[in-house]
């Protein structure tokens, strides 16, 4: 059919083509070349980097620098804290002697060794300050002391006494508050600097 002037036909011409089809395959595996090289060289260089420790990659955990410096001594270090200061163990002395004495409350001139005695009734029950440097400013006395859980007496002058002070010159014991049977008393004597001398002598509670 004729085609007037100015008109366009209603069918599209044909298109041309890329070129010949050995030229397309040559563009498609210039183009996939050039794809794999964008992708492998970078990889390859940054494993290269990682394995000879090279500068040109980042860091990986074996080229970290380390937070502790092998040049510093251990013996530099600053002391780990606790939290507290640490506890001053004082010296303690342990003395099994005749230092401890006893006598009737009626007689409390007429002493005799605590160790090994047999007591009734009210007692005074002493012990002879230890000739120590720093002198002895205070003594605990324990009966029983495996099970006690305080002390019987605390004193702070001489004559230290296991009786309590009731304004006496010496303080008596009343034995009638122990069971009848074999006893323990121990002492602690405290020094002016906090050290300790420690006594005990073993007896008998008969009141019948």
């Amino acid at each position: 059919m004729a085609i007037g002037a100015g008109q366009v036909s209603g069918t599209r011409a044909p298109r041309r083509p890329l070129g010949p089809p050995g030229q397309r395959m040559l563009l498609a595996l210039l183009v996939s070349l050039l794809a794999t090289i964008a992708v492998c060289v970078p990889l390859a260089y940054q494993a290269r980097s990682a394995r000879d420790g090279g500068d040109g990659g980042p860091a990986t955990a074996s080229t970290l620098p380390s937070t502790t410096d092998p040049t510093v001594p251990p013996s530099s270090a600053p002391p780990a804290t606790t939290g507290s200061a640490p506890v001053q163990v004082l010296p303690t002395t342990v003395e099994r002697t005749d230092h401890l004495s006893w006598a009737s409350a009626e007689a409390p001139d007429d002493t005799q060794p605590l160790e090994g005695a047999t007591l009734r009734g009210r007692v005074v029950v002493q012990m002879a300050p230890p000739a120590v440097e720093p002198p002895v400013v205070k003594a605990e006395f324990w009966i029983d002391p495996a099970t006690a859980t305080a002390p019987e007496n605390v004193d702070d002058s001489a004559p230290f006494t296991l009786g309590q002070d009731d304004g006496a010159e010496v303080a008596p014991f009343d034995t009638t508050t122990l069971p009848d049977g074999p006893h323990t008393v121990a002492v602690k004597a405290v020094q002016a600097d906090g050290s300790t001398v420690e006594r005990s002598s073993r007896f008998q509670v008969d009141n019948g």
